[in-house]
């Protein structure tokens, strides 16, 4: 992915088009025509994800399972990775795995976690009106 590329996803992440937020996401988190910058790959994934983007729930789980661009948090993570199933075998798989390493009270937390991001995602469509 070149630069000019990465200024076009800019235009349209900035005029809040989530698929673009997510490939400048991505853009950020490889490298790809922009140094790489964990932290600014993280902001764009959430904004994406809280558009309700299951692509971007997923790559922001893994931010907060790496602690890259976020502090490390699984108990985050495995809320991200929930959220982004309805849509991935992918991030079943890895939320499943990360079940693995937790408490039952932590999955219970991410369980938890889940419906409040799902809460919030949720009232800022209506109140996009989307």
């Amino acid at each position: 992915m070149d630069r000019w590329k990465n200024k076009w996803y800019g235009k349209a992440a900035e005029q809040n088009y989530a698929d673009a937020q997510n490939s400048l996401g991505y853009c950020y988190w490889s490298g790809q025509g922009v140094a790489k910058d964990y932290p600014e790959a993280a902001k764009w994934y959430r904004q994406a994800a809280d558009q309700n983007d299951a692509t971007a729930q997923a790559n922001l789980a893994v931010c907060y399972h790496e602690g890259q661009g976020v502090p490390k948090d699984e108990v985050e993570a495995y809320a991200w990775h929930n959220l982004a199933v309805r849509t991935s075998e992918e991030a079943a798989k890895h939320r499943d795995a990360l079940a693995e390493t937790l408490s039952p009270k932590q999955v219970a937390e991410g369980k938890k976690r889940t419906e409040e991001l799902r809460a919030q995602i949720e009232a800022k469509r209506k109140r996009d009106g989307k």
